[in-house]
């Protein structure tokens, strides 16, 4: 049992067929679960409410996901959620009991947007031999050399900047994936250097999809035919329904559609985004979306 904020938080699964639950720390009485919940085959979801603490939805609860996937006896983790100690929390919780039997060896990263990166220096700290890779077009973004409110918006409602986690990624321990799509095997450090554990290859590719961040990358996981979105769409609200990304947080929608248009493509059985209310969608409900994307817009 671990004590967040004064609340008692159990690792327990989430029932099998039941409706998503998160950990939630809006309220201390609520149930909540840090355990990584079975979505498909050797990959795990973990689910918590983040209040956002500033900007332009300041006080906004939004869903937000991680994903663990499991290789033999070791695992990578898509993403390390938002930032804040009870949050933090909950993602090295939940990791400790999941990875307790194997080694947590890469961190890959679909983008550097705050709710996406904000654990990271919690999670290095326990895990100090990660190593973590992402696109080399979000690497400005991440070791500090570019801001997200700089770039070229178009439209109106764009306002995010970076969040600082460039003490979390020194040269050893960052890898980047290069060009359009390919094997997430084949990243490298920023001098060509080899990771230090090998990810074997035909597990997990990458697929470049900018818009909402310029090296913003969804990973498919393919012995489960599972596609890790991260924000290339949403599926909020009640009920649930799938949208682009908020024009808030998205420097070019345009190019953000398109991106989309080609993510729903790819070969897979269901897609999972960072913020959903519900367990993944199928590929043919992602595709008629992107259908009404070009016809409507």
């Amino acid at each position: 049992m671990i004590d967040i904020g004064g609340a008692a938080f159990t690792g327990q699964p989430f029932p099998a067929g039941q409706p998503l639950r998160h950990c939630s720390l809006l309220r201390s009485d609520t149930a909540a679960f840090f355990a990584f919940q079975n979505v498909a085959k050797n990959l795990y979801r973990q689910g918590f409410l983040w209040e956002t603490p500033g900007g332009p939805r300041r006080g906004i609860v939004v869903d937000v996901h991680v994903f663990l996937v499991k290789i033999g006896q070791d695992y990578v983790l898509v993403d390390v959620g938002a930032p804040g100690k009870q949050y933090e929390q909950i993602l090295i919780a939940g990791l400790r009991e999941a990875v307790k039997d194997g080694n947590l060896r890469w961190v890959i990263l679909t983008h550097g947007h705050i709710d996406h990166v904000g654990a990271l220096e919690a999670l290095v700290k326990e895990y100090p031999q990660v190593q973590v890779a992402f696109h080399e077009a979000e690497a400005p973004f991440l070791t500090g050399d570019a801001d997200y409110k700089d770039i070229p918006a178009d439209n109106l409602n764009y306002a995010t900047s970076r969040f600082d986690v460039s003490s979390a990624l020194p040269a050893s321990r960052v890898l980047l994936v290069r060009g359009t799509n390919g094997d997430v095997a084949d990243a490298r450090g920023p001098s060509g250097q080899k990771p230090a554990w090998p990810l074997p290859r035909g597990i997990i590719t990458f697929h470049h999809g900018p818009g909402h961040a310029p090296g913003h990358v969804s990973y498919l996981h393919k012995p489960s035919g599972s596609l890790v979105a991260g924000d290339v769409f949403g599926n909020l609200g009640n009920p649930p329904k799938i949208t682009l990304p908020p024009p808030v947080y998205t420097p070019n929608m345009t190019e953000a559609r398109l991106s989309l248009v080609r993510v729903a493509e790819l070969e897979f059985q269901k897609a999972f985004c960072a913020h959903d209310r519900v367990e993944g969608i199928t590929k043919k409900d992602l595709q008629q979306f992107t259908e009404s994307l070009n016809t409507n817009q």
